[in-house]
């Protein structure tokens, strides 16, 4: 078989992985640096395997730095080029196919948003009967994918199309402001309004929760994701700050805003799932937020069984679940 690595291009973070062994995330704010995408690239792919073959999916397209989708993909396609380094490069489609560069650039809106459709063939293959729903929770959104007997159970081909078929629901484990979550927090006996500003965001809800450990990913004041500075970023979403606003109330208004997320994904994981074979299905979960798709699993009560991809190849490999899965499409195909 042929070894290829997988690499996947988001607005906010490039994931690369071999779907074995290796598999690396590296933040970067593509909509702040577009002109140094190449170079980002070029930079990751040197810690990566040494392979003839890239396979390459992708989501920042939608990036505000470009003006068009269709823009953003011949964009990012030219980098993917340019970084390549002589090895061959196929791109992933929405209609499951893996294009030459110069095939994209002619019709770029087929490679716009595919990574879900990568990675949700590639989970099916542990989905008992192949048949079940996807839940990859990333840092910014949830993917909710119906996979039936192995196959892409949607006729969904826009990420507009998912949102409004409930498949994609723009919150995940760190980048989403709480204010798009929640428009009030408990405190101190009372419900307070939040303020409408990016003063706090889900990092900063599941460090002060203790589910995920100090990191250097970017916040929304630009300091660390100590817990304290965590606390003070919460603070400021009601309008506080540590004179006023406790580690105590930090745990308090994480709490009610982990409830109010799993709730919204797990009405859409309800929307998706009631198109499926009557009763529970079986689930696969990923992301680097897999714990919370497992909690909204367990909320919409949907699932008989639950496939961590986590536990099955790895931490990492389920982090950069895309890449991994364009990566073993392609050594497939």
């Amino acid at each position: 078989m042929t070894k290829w690595l997988g690499i996947d291009v988001g607005g906010a973070n490039l994931k690369v992985a071999d779907g074995d062994q290796f598999a690396k995330s590296t933040p970067f704010e593509l909509w702040r640096q577009p002109d140094r995408l190449a170079d980002a690239i070029a930079t990751l792919l040197k810690d990566a395997p040494q392979v003839d073959f890239l396979a390459a999916t992708m989501t920042g397209e939608l990036a505000d730095c470009y003006e068009t989708k269709s823009a953003g993909v011949r964009h990012i396609t030219e980098c993917l080029s340019q970084a390549n380094a002589g090895r061959r490069l196929a791109v992933y489609c929405i209609d499951g196919e893996f294009r030459k560069p110069e095939q994209v650039m002619e019709t770029p809106l087929l490679a716009a948003a595919s990574n879900w459709h990568a990675l949700a063939r590639h989970a099916a293959r542990q989905l008992p009967g192949g048949t079940g729903v996807v839940v990859d929770v990333g840092s910014t959104t949830s993917d909710i994918i119906p996979v039936v007997q192995g196959a892409v159970a949607t006729t969904s081909s826009t990420d507009t199309d998912r949102l409004l078929a409930g498949e994609l629901v723009y919150s995940g484990a760190e980048r989403t402001p709480l204010c798009a979550i929640v428009r009030e927090l408990p405190y101190r006996g009372h419900i307070c309004p939040v303020s409408a500003e990016l003063f706090a965001t889900t990092l900063d809800v599941y460090r002060v929760l203790g589910t995920v450990s100090e990191t250097s990913r970017g916040t929304a004041d630009g300091r660390s994701t100590s817990v304290e500075h965590c606390v003070d970023r919460l603070a400021r979403q009601i309008c506080a700050d540590r004179q006023s606003f406790t580690l105590a109330d930090a745990v308090e208004a994480s709490h009610y805003v982990k409830q109010t997320q799993l709730e919204a994904i797990s009405r859409a994981i309800n929307k998706v799932a009631i198109g499926l074979t009557p009763g529970h299905v079986p689930a696969v979960v990923s992301g680097s937020g897999e714990a919370l798709a497992r909690d909204a699993l367990s909320l919409a009560g949907v699932a008989d069984k639950v496939v961590s991809l986590s536990a099955y190849y790895g931490v990492q490999h389920s982090h950069c679940a895309a890449a991994a899965a364009v990566a073993c499409l392609a050594g497939r195909s």
